[in-house]
């Protein structure tokens, strides 16, 4: 019942004012890159198989946020991410630049993950923009690498209002210890509700494993 509650509560999106690029939905980021001091926010991303991940991000400067997520499965909490992220370029209200940092501690396992990415938002015209995350995630079981793995997730999004955003997110993971990439693709709409909730909607496409394709929701309550 408690879990319930929670999917109630996180199935809810709030639209900062500061948010003049839409945003990823599975790959998000911690706050926008214009995020500025003192935004809050709670999210959570939303499976249909049930799996939910959690999280608080606040911005404690200006273009520097901090994130605590906690992914859930089968009503448990399976680790702990703590991540940073730290915008280092801004040019007008056209390109952004930015880092993320994230450790992730699993519960139940001997193991973390470690990830560093660059994130470039980049707005083409009035009604299209980009938006690119790239790097590496590296895994740790009992203090020894176990695998490395190359990010790339790259989206496109189509501004058809100030409340409705359309988009497609690729997600690609490059397995460098199995020689495997991993590709999915996310067909997602960001709708605005009113100034403070929007919902984010979307469905996973996995070219590599048909189990894995499955409806996602995210939403935000902004503080």
């Amino acid at each position: 019942m408690k879990y319930f509650i929670l999917l109630i509560l996180f199935s809810f999106s709030a639209f900062a004012e500061t948010t003049s690029f839409p945003e990823p939905m599975v790959y998000d980021l911690m706050r926008s890159l214009d995020a500025k001091k003192g935004e809050t926010e709670i999210n959570s991303l939303i499976l249909a198989n049930g799996q939910m991940s959690p999280e608080v991000e606040y911005a404690f400067k200006d273009g520097w946020s901090f994130e605590l997520e906690t992914p859930i499965e089968k009503g448990e909490i399976q680790a702990l991410k703590w991540g940073s992220q730290y915008t280092f370029y801004q040019r007008e209200n056209e390109l952004l630049m930015g880092v993320q940092g994230i450790f992730e501690d699993q519960l139940h396992k001997p193991r973390n993950d470690y990830s560093l990415t660059l994130v470039v938002d980049y707005k083409l015209s009035e009604s299209f923009s980009l938006v690119g995350i790239s790097g590496m995630r590296s895994a740790s079981i009992e203090n020894s690498v176990d695998h490395n793995v190359g990010i790339l997730n790259l989206s496109l999004f189509y501004t058809v209002s100030d409340d409705i955003h359309v988009g497609v997110e690729n997600d690609n993971k490059l397995y460098f210890t199995d020689k495997e990439l991993h590709i999915n693709t996310i067909p997602q709409v960001s709708v605005r509700v009113n100034r403070k909730l929007r919902f984010q909607a979307g469905y996973g496409i996995s070219w590599n494993d048909s189990r894995e394709n499955q409806g996602i929701l995210r939403g935000i309550v902004e503080f």
